[in-house]
């Protein structure tokens, strides 16, 4: 069998993401077709990259012997680190074994770069009528993945709201909602 493994865009996951490859086998144009799904075997295996624990004992969705592997997300991936996951198919028909091997990097946040800054002049104002600046300042991708996304919350006592996502723009000019301070101010 020939096997193909396919895996995130960029061979990169994000950390907070689960980990999702799908093997496809075809025929060999030298072993011939491959037979029905019961003909096959497959064998999933981390062939470089050190997870701890094992691929054998991290949390999966699927099993490490079918077409399609998804590692859940937690501390068994180490940011910046690249892995290495195996496809072994073998067709019990025609006694052939194929196999495929994808790398997989995770992604390392952005960090902040010497100083940040969030400015939201003016320092106060009418919920829903004044107008308050967001920036987000000095963050890089040691990646180099860029645009940036960026997220916008506002949050008081036990509630937040998105007030907007972005993509490549650190900033957002927006009316915000009543916080704690008296008279409908923020």
């Amino acid at each position: 069998p020939q096997v193909t493994v396919t895996g995130p865009e960029a061979g990169k996951v994000n950390a907070g993401d689960a980990l999702r490859l799908r093997g496809v086998v075809t025929a060999n144009p030298r072993t011939g077709p491959v037979g029905g799904s019961d003909d096959l075997t497959f064998v999933w295996e981390e062939v470089g990259g050190r997870l701890t624990p094992s691929l054998e004992h991290c949390p999966l969705a699927t099993r490490l012997d079918g077409p399609s592997l998804v590692v859940l997300p937690g501390p068994h991936f180490t940011t910046g680190q690249t892995y290495f996951f195996r496809l072994t198919c073998t067709s019990a028909s025609t006694r052939s074994v194929g196999y495929s091997q994808v790398a997989i990097t995770l992604n390392a946040p952005p960090v902040l770069s010497g100083y940040g800054l969030t400015v939201a002049p003016p320092a106060g104002g009418v919920a829903l009528i004044d107008t308050f600046s967001l920036t987000a300042a000095g963050w890089e991708d040691p990646d180099g993945d860029i645009p940036l996304s960026y997220e916008w919350w506002w949050s008081a006592a036990d509630s937040s709201v998105l007030l907007d996502k972005t993509s490549g723009c650190n900033f957002l000019s927006t009316p915000l909602a009543q916080g704690p301070a008296p008279n409908h101010n923020v």
